[in-house]
């Protein structure tokens, strides 16, 4: 009987995920024709990729074929994940609250309200993954990185993503449990940490490059270690090492390391959440609209 009473449960979270990712990919997507929507998220990205390509080369010179552009270009692709996960995850209580007018009702549903914000982030993150497969495509064929089907290490790769899914969604939990005491103008704090997280994870540069204090900084964030998987696993040991200073171990030492932050990312991020929330029930503001 309790285990037929927990697999309902487990159901019932997995439909209220699976429900709001619906409903947040009808609202990102309904706003013009597939084909257009199709030609936006191709250009969107693709234009990304050509600014980053121009300052490189106004930078570095002509070359576009080193390891230390590809790390960058690989860094630069996957990042965008992070990035939509924060918005998609903390600007559903704006968008909710602010402008539809509907998070009352959401809030009052049966389903649990962490699970409806992961179910949001996830919709962006699809969109994002669009992106990110695009611009690996053009990578590949167009600036010639060495990437292929066969040098990808899958497993590393499918489990580096899904941790940092994971990580991503702790940092939005967080994120999320401010918008409850937040205006509009709260939407900025997703990308106010997502370009902290840019500038401190090693992105564009080796974490060797920044000074002492930052990269200290930067190993205590799970994404660190989340981008050096990613570019071990798509580009090869060899050539995600002209990155240095972010991680030098194994690749089961990294993963382990990984594993932890991003767990611990999830567990914290959560329970933050839960105390803003809990915070603003007790206040009464869960649907009280800012109008500023």
């Amino acid at each position: 009987m309790a285990v037929a009473v927990q697999a309902a449960q487990v159901r019932h979270r997995i439909t209220s995920v699976r429900t709001a990712f619906w409903l947040g990919w009808q609202m990102d997507s309904n706003w013009t024709d597939p084909f257009l929507f199709a030609v936006y998220s191709i250009i969107k990205p693709l234009s990304g990729a050509l600014i980053l390509l121009f300052i490189y080369r106004v930078a570095a010179g002509p070359a576009i074929g080193s390891a230390f552009f590809s790390n960058m270009y690989v860094g630069n692709a996957f990042f965008a994940l992070v990035g939509q996960m924060l918005l998609g995850m903390s600007w559903v209580i704006v968008e909710d609250r602010e402008f539809f007018r509907m998070i009352r009702y959401v809030y009052a549903s049966s389903s649990p309200y962490h699970l409806y914000l992961l179910g949001r982030g996830l919709s962006k993150l699809a969109i994002s993954a669009v992106s990110v497969l695009i611009l690996m495509g053009f990578g590949r064929t167009v600036l010639g990185l060495p990437v292929s089907l066969h040098s990808v290490n899958w497993p590393m790769l499918s489990s580096t993503v899904l941790l940092g899914v994971l990580c991503a969604a702790g940092l939005g939990y967080a994120i999320a449990s401010l918008q409850f005491f937040m205006a509009r103008h709260g939407g900025a704090a997703s990308e106010a940490v997502a370009g902290v997280l840019y500038l401190l994870c090693g992105v564009l540069y080796p974490v060797s490059t920044l000074p002492p204090w930052a990269q200290r900084v930067s190993r205590l964030i799970p994404l660190t270690y989340w981008l050096e998987a990613l570019r071990r696993s798509v580009l090869g040991s060899e050539t995600a090492a002209a990155f240095t200073g972010a991680y030098a171990g194994r690749d089961l030492s990294l993963m382990a390391l990984l594993t932890l932050g991003s767990v611990a990312s999830l567990a914290i991020g959560l329970l933050v959440f839960k105390a803003g929330q809990a915070a603003a029930t007790r206040r009464g503001i869960i649907d009280t609209a800012q109008d500023y």
